[in-house]
């Protein structure tokens, strides 16, 4: 069985390349995550959407305390 990627054709309507830039901007490449989400459009725009509020827009907290705090969660639930 093949899995798609973004750069597939399945990944290069004119709605995703602006949102596929934006997430590769932020974190120099394309998260595996946002691979999955790009499937299907609605969910990478509004997963996309959170994760960049959450993590991206100001707030107190520094991005990459953020960052630890997510993996710790992570880790804590068993995520590999």
């Amino acid at each position: 069985m093949r899995l798609t990627r973004p750069d597939d054709d399945i990944h290069t309507g004119p709605e995703l390349a602006p949102i596929l830039a934006d997430i590769t901007s932020v974190f120099g490449r394309l998260p595996n995550l946002f691979h999955a989400y790009a499937i299907h459009p609605p969910l990478l725009r509004a997963n996309w959407a959170k994760t960049r509020a959450l993590m991206v827009e100001d707030g107190t907290l520094p991005r990459r305390l953020k960052e630890a705090i997510a993996l710790s969660v992570s880790h804590d639930n068993g995520c590999a």
